[in-house]
């Protein structure tokens, strides 16, 4: 076990080199290095100039008007919304302050830390089990969030701190850290966190309390961020859900349709959620909503039922965070950087490959696809070659397989999703006796060497 530890780090230290040397490629060569956390810096400076960023005229004035971004803009123009909520840019003030070349230079040390610090810990956990297939498989998610630390998104920070606070209320170690980390993933990417939140909710008596002091925590950042904007952006609230409905619209860069600006354009920046797939049946937004959300609310219904009715234990909570990570990707706009929140299917996978048998097999199996599908790397590689082998079959099952076979993302989240839900479901039964996950082969995290 002592050498398996030891592949296993070395693994992991393999995918951190690789990913810190993607990441810097990425920010300094890539055409497009930083391009949201651009919106998020000027967003920041216009408020620090009692401007309204939310506003589309004054917000593209003031982009305009920055030395060397001209160029930038006549690029990006149908990306330049605001659309981040108020706790966002109050998050970035301290940075506003600077030269945007220190800033963006921080943001992306931030960026990558938080997402190392939580590969790093997920190991910790999955390493008890299989520690080396837990290296391969944090580093290579690792690997796929290069580009987040490229581009400048929020999601970088903010998924690196939902995984952390998992990991501090699971072990039950720094809660009081997990609960202000989880407290701002809240408020800066609620569709990020939100679920996760829910399980530690409904969890139980001390998880619930945990969830309420996050609650509470999130409520004292988010006022006093909502009270600031206002003062610069007193009409934010429609400003905003204006702005989502255009970046949302057909042939908008949200768009999830066949007609989305990010199917047409094929960048690897994937959207991941259900819509994607359901949109090439009917492109129609109430069509492929109403579908999305009739089936990841089915998921969520029967997942919430398996937790409400569960014996808490760090290996059920773990089975939890694995079935619930991939449906957050799925029931709402997301795209392949908030996908590193499928570290937290590592621990579940570690533990049932050392049950073995066909359990583990397919845990694996329905893992590895969803990291490859859903990481923006093999995507640089994948989505160019499914559109020159399909491009070549005729009709309209060439076209409709080259439509499914680009949404891979989607469909690989589902079947993750659907498969650790019925582990999940078969693991909260067994939480009512005592030394079940031992007769089961599978020991529980807390087993993990302190």
């Amino acid at each position: 076990m002592a050498r398996a530890r030891s592949d296993g780090r070395i693994l992991l230290v393999l995918g951190v080199a690789t990913f810190v040397l993607f990441a810097a490629f990425l920010k300094y060569r890539a055409a497009d290095s930083m391009v949201d956390f651009k919106m998020l810096y000027y967003g920041a400076r216009a408020l620090l100039q009692h401007s309204d960023p939310y506003n589309q005229r004054t917000f593209f004035s003031l982009l305009t008007r920055q030395p060397g971004q001209s160029a930038f803009i006549g690029r990006h123009e149908s990306m330049a919304l605001s659309i981040n909520l108020p706790t966002t840019y109050l998050m970035v003030v301290p940075l506003a302050i600077l030269p945007f070349w220190l800033a963006s230079a921080i943001w992306s040390l931030l960026t990558a830390g938080s997402l190392i610090a939580a590969a790093c810990l997920i190991w910790r956990v999955g390493a008890a089990h299989a520690p080396v297939l837990s290296g391969v498989l944090a580093g290579f998610a690792l690997i796929n969030g290069a580009v987040v630390v490229g581009n400048g998104n929020s999601a970088g920070i903010i998924v690196g701190l939902c995984v952390m606070a998992a990991w501090c209320f699971i072990t039950e170690r720094a809660v009081w850290l997990g609960v202000f980390f989880f407290a701002v993933s809240l408020v800066v990417k609620p569709q990020d966190a939100g679920l996760l939140w829910l399980f530690f909710l409904l969890a139980g008596a001390a998880s619930r309390k945990r969830a309420l002091q996050v609650l509470a925590a999130a409520v004292l950042i988010a006022l006093p961020a909502a009270i600031w904007v206002s003062r610069s952006a007193p009409q934010w609230v429609p400003e905003l859900h204006s702005n989502l409905v255009e970046i949302s619209a057909q042939g908008g860069n949200c768009d999830p349709g066949p007609k989305g600006l990010t199917t047409t354009t094929g960048t690897m920046e994937v959207i991941t959620d259900l819509q994607t797939v359901v949109s090439v049946f009917r492109d129609s937004p109430w069509f492929y909503n109403l579908v999305s959300f009739l089936v990841c609310g089915a998921l969520l219904v029967i997942w919430s039922a398996a937790t409400l009715r569960s014996g808490y234990s760090p290996a059920v909570a773990w089975l939890a965070m694995a079935a619930i990570a991939p449906l957050t990707l799925l029931v709402s706009y997301h795209r392949a950087y908030d996908a590193r929140l499928l570290l937290l299917v590592v621990p579940s996978c570690a533990m049932l490959w050392a049950k073995g048998g066909s359990t583990g097999k397919t845990a694996l199996a329905v893992s590895a696809t969803a990291l490859i599908f859903s990481g923006e790397i093999p995507l640089a590689f994948f989505n160019p070659w499914i559109k020159l082998t399909l491009a070549r079959v005729p009709g309209a099952i060439g076209q409709l397989g080259m439509d499914l076979l680009l949404r891979m993302a989607a469909l690989t989240l589902l079947a993750a999703s659907l498969f650790y839900l019925c582990a999940y479901w078969r693991g909260h039964k067994m939480a009512h006796r005592a030394d079940a996950w031992k007769t089961k082969g599978i020991e529980p995290a807390e087993a993990e060497p302190r």
